[in-house]
């Protein structure tokens, strides 16, 4: 499908678990998983049919199993070698925590009064049945930051907090009583971590007020031993326990703290410039602390044996606003709402520069033709250029005056740079090499929306609110402007088609026109609002706002906030609509105001593409564009094939439908659907190529057909019309006998 997520670059780490296993980061961006290698700088994206976001992720012991939790209580395992789902579960009810077991043959699963026991019998790296082994009752359970589970040594029992301030031990085997549990009292906080030594004598709890409580298992019975306040001066927000080298760390606020549960003594006290850590975790092989913070996004990777942070993940901390490829499609620009710039490795995915020079939302990125220089526009009123060699910015440009800068053009040299305006409605010329204003064309009385060079004569092209498009002479100071187009709106974005000059033009009304560039004249237009007004998902959503042509020009992409269109670029027909919300992060909908998509930009050297949304920038893979296009070309064409017969054009009808290779089944019964009388004349006019593709569906026809009759008549035309072919007549006639 079209769309299949390739990957997330730039999202922010918004909570939930963190897991490193062999080397590899994984956390949940809305329904999808990032995976990031650390080591060797490189991302992908795991998904599966979740229809929601993910909220709880856990890793088996062996590191071979994914246990993956989304918010409407539906549970898969994964196996991570393969990439593969080989277990989904749907519960119908919101989970609150989940883990597997020490020894990967049970995973818990907390819900709202009632923990579920799930018993996992492996062969090999698959799973033969997984059933409900055990369910016990708890005391509500409502608490959703509140993930306290823990599973002893040996699997044969859990150890979990509760509401009621209490921490409770429910015994998998218990001969007493199946739902009985001991539960060990004097928190005076809620809990939110539990653990149970190896041994299974002693049980420690961390409670919100920063509090470690020891118990001590003494004849059967367990009883306070220790209550030990870690820190007096924060609430702690996150903490996790590490059975192999016995630690714990307990994170408050912008600190945390490493502590060794068998020495009862601090090892470390490291203050991070998180504003305040909400999640932390320990490596599989409890060498590396993991902490995260949802109000920054960032992820940080310490190794508390060197006491050295060894890694830090950090995307963009707001809305990613706009988006450019380089020109060889190598690295990508993107620019955001929180005022920086970052570009990063294509293939990779790795944040190659970041530039904190902007004061305001960076509004408009995009490449020069020398790949290393990034030019920026902001609504601080100034221009950058970024040296991704010396990364610097080493160009500061500024207009005559102050103005905000909204979009941005680059001409083919790679020196003349333009920046329109949505305050002054001014668009300014500059030299990159000297860095000096060159010029400053006024005509526009509105806000311009769109800048677009034309390389082929040199035309710089604009569109703006005030419902006109305006070609400029860069080069020719006494004629600036050589021809304005009034349209019926405001002009929201355009894109230059560089295979047949046709430029795009989408107005506020939902009007996409398509204008001639040599020309200057309308020669198409079609109407998008039918197509968006035909979701009916949110008034908002009621222009396009970004449209942009593929590499080859046989594709145009436009997007509005909340959905994205695909037209080909012959007859401009929709090929395919689709909703953001099915593959980016939904929390910011609450609003009927939130935007999702904020561009979108095709690669100009592979059948790929990039969306700025509300939450990263999504990439999309280059077979699944090939495949996603073809397929949605061949269900548009089928309909054409349909209307084709039933207007009586039925050599274009076969011809069509022959050339798409449809199924043998389908083929059938368009044959079949074609009056006799009109057989000769279709048969006539194939092309060879067609000729034998249309013996071949006759041959399975022979096999498998009850309309004997009519697949002979037409082999019989063949024979009277096209002599060339009778040889593989006979053939088929054998084969079908």
């Amino acid at each position: 499908m079209i769309q299949r997520v390739e990957k997330i670059i730039g999202a922010k780490y918004s909570g939930g678990n963190i897991l490193l296993n062999n080397g590899l980061l994984y956390f949940s961006v809305g329904k999808y998983i990032s995976i990031y290698d650390h080591v060797n700088l490189r991302s992908e994206v795991l998904q599966t049919s979740n229809s929601t976001n993910i909220s709880i992720l856990s890793t088996s012991s062996c590191g071979k199993f994914l246990l993956i939790v989304d918010f409407l209580g539906s549970i898969f395992i994964l196996n991570l070698q393969k990439k593969t789902t080989i277990t989904k579960i749907s519960t119908r009810e919101r989970v609150l925590d989940a883990k597997f077991s020490t020894g990967s043959k049970f995973f818990a699963v907390v819900k709202q009064g009632k923990v579920d026991i799930w018993s996992l019998q492996l062969v090999g790296l698959s799973f033969q049945k997984v059933s409900l082994f055990k369910t016990f009752a708890i005391p509500f359970f409502h608490t959703e930051n509140n993930r306290s589970l823990s599973w002893s040594s040996d699997d044969s029992c859990i150890v979990l907090g509760c509401e009621d301030y209490t921490c409770r031990i429910f015994e998998l085997r218990n001969q007493a009583g199946e739902d009985k549990a001991e539960v060990l009292i004097g928190q005076k906080e809620y809990i939110i971590d539990t653990h149970m030594s190896n041994d299974m004598s002693t049980t420690y709890c961390v409670t919100r007020n920063g509090t470690l409580g020891t118990w001590q298992k003494i004849k059967g019975k367990w009883r306070m031993e220790e209550v030990k306040k870690l820190n007096s001066v924060s609430l702690a927000s996150s903490s996790c326990f590490n059975r192999k080298n016995a630690l714990l760390v307990v994170g408050f606020g912008s600190f945390f703290l490493l502590y060794d549960i068998h020495l009862h003594m601090q090892l470390q006290k490291i203050a991070l410039d998180h504003l305040s850590l909400s999640s932390c975790n320990f490596s599989g092989n409890g060498e590396v602390i993991l902490f995260g913070s949802d109000r920054n996004g960032r992820i940080s990777l310490w190794e508390w044996k060197k006491e050295l942070m060894i890694f830090t993940y950090e995307g963009h901390q707001q809305n990613i606003r706009t988006c450019a490829f380089s020109r060889d499609g190598s690295l990508i620009a993107t620019g955001s709402a929180d005022c920086n710039v970052k570009v990063w490795n294509h293939n990779s995915g790795d944040c190659v520069s970041t530039f904190s020079d902007h004061l305001m939302p960076v509004t408009a990125v995009t490449f020069t033709t020398a790949n290393h220089i990034v030019i920026s526009a902001s609504l601080d009123g100034t221009v950058r250029a970024f040296d991704l060699i010396r990364h610097r910015n080493f160009r500061i440009l500024v207009g005559d005056e102050s103005g905000q800068y909204s979009c941005l053009a680059v001409d083919s040299s790679g020196d003349m740079i333009c920046a329109g305006t949505c305050d002054t409605s001014k668009i300014f010329l500059w030299s990159l090499k000297s860095g000096r204003l060159l010029d400053v064309f006024v005509g526009h009385v509105a806000p311009v929306s769109g800048l677009h060079f034309n390389h082929s004569n040199s035309t710089l092209i604009s569109g703006s609110w005030d419902k006109s498009i305006r070609f400029w002479d860069i080069y020719d100071g006494r004629k600036k402007e050589t021809e304005v187009i009034s349209l019926l709106s405001d002009v929201t974005c355009l894109d230059l088609n560089s295979y047949n000059s046709h430029l795009a033009v989408s107005s506020i009304d939902g009007n996409v026109s398509i204008i001639c560039s040599r020309t200057m004249e309308i020669i198409s237009s079609f109407d998008a609002s039918q197509d968006i007004n035909g979701t009916q998902e949110d008034h908002y959503d009621t222009n396009i706002h970004t449209l942009a042509y593929n590499m080859d020009g046989e594709l145009l992409l436009a997007c509005s906030y909340f959905h994205m269109y695909t037209f080909e670029s012959k007859g401009y027909t929709l090929l395919r609509r689709f909703a953001a919300g099915n593959w980016i992060q939904m929390e910011n909908l609450c609003s009927s105001t939130s935007q999702l998509i904020f561009s979108a930009k095709c690669s100009p050297v592979k059948q790929c593409w990039a969306a700025s949304t509300s939450n990263g920038l999504y990439l999309f893979a280059e077979e699944n564009f090939r495949k996603a296009l073809f397929e949605v070309a061949k269900q548009s064409k089928c309909n054409n094939v349909i209307e084709m017969i039933a207007t009586g054009s039925y050599y274009e009808a076969v011809s069509t439908a022959l050339g798409l290779k449809l199924d043998f089944r389908v083929l059938q019964s368009i044959l079949y659907s074609i009056p006799q009388r009109s057989v000769g004349n279709v048969i006539k006019m194939l092309s060879q190529e067609h000729l034998v593709l249309l013996l071949e569906v006759l041959q399975s026809c022979l096999a498998g057909s009850k309309h004997l009759t009519i697949t002979l008549s037409w082999l019989h035309r063949i024979c009277l019309t096209r002599c060339e072919v009778k040889c593989q007549i006979y053939t088929i006639w054998r084969v079908g006998i």
